[in-house]
Parts: structure tokens; sequence; C-alpha cells
């Protein structure tokens, strides 16, 4: 996990609630999964693309196919079609956005979410379920 405790992070007020801003002194992208791939999700997912201080390396959604993932990425009807090379790696789970692999998972439980083996630094909960300290302490507790 990279060392934080001399970069500093303010809240955007982006469509993004939970994207940071890092200090020039970090020079390692935050490493960021998504807890929940609709509409918030998948925003948080378009935004991340057009940093160079954040990057989503997971992303976690039970009721989402992989493929029907990568097609809810590509287009939306508010934002448009995404200016993106994506492609559906079944074999590991993943999609791969402009040459970046992002693993998916479909727990329903995020104790059984592999945050850890990510090396994520921040869990965005995009779901609405996990909203208190208590529910949000299992992403903690997977990683």
């Amino acid at each position: 996990m990279p060392d934080f405790s001399s970069a500093t992070y303010q809240l955007t007020s982006d469509p993004v609630a939970a994207t940071f801003h890092a200090s020039s002194e970090h020079t390692q992208p935050l490493r960021v999964a998504i807890n929940g791939f609709g509409r918030i999700g998948r925003l948080m997912l378009r935004n991340t693309l057009q940093r160079k201080d954040a990057t989503v390396v997971a992303v976690n959604d039970p009721f989402v196919t992989l493929e029907y993932a990568a097609y809810m990425l590509t287009y939306d009807t508010v934002h448009g079609k995404l200016n993106a090379d994506i492609k559906v790696d079944a074999e590991h789970n993943a999609l791969i956005i402009n040459g970046q692999t992002v693993n998916f998972y479909a727990e329903k439980e995020p104790i059984n979410i592999p945050w850890g083996k990510n090396r994520v630094d921040v869990v965005a909960e995009a779901t609405g379920v996990f909203t208190t300290s208590a529910k949000c302490q299992a992403h903690l507790d997977a990683g």
C-alpha cells in the first residue's frame, strides 16, 4: 500500500463524491475499487479514466454480467458513448479498459470481495446498501 502520510486529499464536488485529489507529493495513483456498478459506479469509473491520480482496479456487482457491464459502461443515455477501448476478458473475469485490467467480482457480501488481493486503497460504496460504519466494516475486513 502506498504511503499516504504526506499526501493530502480533499473531496471534490464533481459527480464522483468519493474521488480524491492527491497532492503532488503522492506519486502513485490511488487504487480504487467500486462496490456496485449501477449509474453511480459506472460514472465513478468513467470519471476515474480521465484522472492520473487514481485508477479503478476492481469492481464488485453480483447482479451484472461482465458482458453487460462492458455494454453499460460503453453506452450511457445521458453521457453518451464512452470513448475508450473496452474488451471483455472472460477467462480472468475482467474488463480491459484502454489496456488497464479492471477485475470484476460478483459477491453479495463485502467480506468475500478480495480487495486486499487487488491492493485497494479506497473502496467506493455505490450500492446504497452499506451506508453505516458497521456495514462498511466488511469492506475493511476484506482487505
